[in-house]
């Protein structure tokens, strides 16, 4: 054999052997093609976060965020024991000094940081964090032993905001050592505190169950009617002027038999002149919320023998002040929006036109205080649709 056929030969075992090799790899191929198959059955739940050990406290993961909000509690303790370590607190030294009538002022940073708490405490999970840590007993503890009127407004509008929940005062409604604390402070005489103080007892009583608070005041009956007369008759702030009314109003309205506030409120012969300046101070320009509780209060007099007595002398200042502020409400086209104070001042209206014809024919011979009744009741009536107007 010469070595062009020994060539020959090499070469075709080498297209043979390459030829073997290429199908070997063909038959190799849907090996690997399986191998990712089976990666894709592959399992990769353990590629995410794994579980936390069975006997770790999910609720210390959360840190100290009060229920579901991002508030922190360690804020609010801190804050609360920074109060109560301040001089705004009266010292034992104080104390046995007898220095009680020195005011000091809250330090600004401590004033903010107690603003942002009361803000707080408008959120359900706040306020009852608050009592769960017992930090309504050291609010009432710094109201007691306050020698600051803002860290005083602030506590009691913490403890106002706080009874606002259901939740909150069904904790605190039989709870009487709170109810005489503020009652005691309507002797203050700084007017931001006794709004809130106001605005407290008012809460209080808008609820159902309110037969304890009720009782307390009824319990310091005269010493409550002598403060309310002072912040009626001497207050120059609309706003203490409407919560003072509000309160005078419902004290007023819960006592069913007028034996408790209303006996109170007649009795007290300032009473009624005090409610006539306060309507003066807010003035009969425009409407106001603390007009109309004053106008419920003039005819609540009108409703019972003693109250009847109360207003006897003063039917002229009251007829004024009613007439002054139902003009106010004529001014608005539709009535309907003020249907029921308008009702309520016409009714105390003719009771003192039925028994002091001179008061009457005084005011309609006044042309300021000239307004036709029969006008106003014809367009209540159309406003309701019980009869037709053109």
């Amino acid at each position: 054999m010469n070595d062009e056929s020994l060539s020959n030969k090499n070469c075709l075992e080498k297209i043979d052997e390459k030829s073997n090799r290429k199908g070997e790899d063909l038959k190799e191929e849907p090996d690997e093609i399986e191998d990712v198959e089976d990666d894709k059955d592959f399992d990769n739940s353990n590629m995410n976060n794994p579980l936390p050990p069975p006997d770790v406290d999910l609720d210390k993961l959360r840190g100290d965020r009060i229920g579901d909000t991002v508030y922190s509690g360690k804020w609010c303790i801190q804050t609360i024991m920074k109060l109560m370590q301040s001089n705004v607190v009266r010292s034992e030294e104080c104390e046995e000094a007898d220095d009680k009538t020195e005011l000091v002022d809250m330090e600004e940073e401590l004033q903010n940081e107690v603003g942002v708490l009361w803000d707080m405490t408008s959120n359900l999970d706040v306020c009852q964090y608050l009592h769960s840590i017992s930090a309504i007993e050291s609010i009432c503890y710094v109201i007691n032993n306050s020698r600051c009127p803002r860290a005083t407004e602030m506590c009691v509008g913490m403890l106002a905001n706080i009874i606002t929940h259901k939740e909150l005062w069904d904790i605190l409604k039989n709870d009487t050592i709170l109810f005489d604390l503020l009652i005691q402070l309507l002797s203050n005489t700084d007017q931001p505190v006794l709004l809130e103080v106001t605005r407290f007892l008012n809460t209080a009583l808008c609820h159902v169950d309110n037969e304890s608070c009720y009782a307390r005041l009824c319990e310091n009956g005269q010493g409550v009617t002598s403060e309310l007369v002072r912040i009626l008759s001497g207050s120059t702030n609309g706003e203490l002027l409407k919560h003072a009314a509000e309160l005078s109003y419902n004290l007023m309205y819960i006592d069913d038999g007028e034996t408790k506030y209303c006996a109170f409120f007649s009795q007290e012969p300032d009473f009624v002149l005090a409610i006539v300046e306060a309507s003066k101070e807010l003035g009969y320009e425009h409407e106001c919320q603390g007009q109309e509780y004053l106008m419920e209060i003039f005819h609540c007099f009108t409703t019972y023998e003693a109250g009847i007595a109360a207003i006897e002398n003063c039917m002229e200042q009251i007829a004024e002040a009613n007439s002054s502020y139902l003009k106010s409400l004529c001014k608005n086209v539709n009535l309907s929006n003020h249907s029921t104070i308008i009702t309520t001042i016409i009714a105390t209206l003719n009771h003192i036109f039925c028994r002091n014809v001179v008061v009457r024919l005084g005011l309609m011979s006044c042309k300021s205080m000239c307004i036709d009744y029969n006008l106003i009741v014809d367009l209540l009536l159309f406003e309701f649709g019980k009869s037709t107007y053109p």
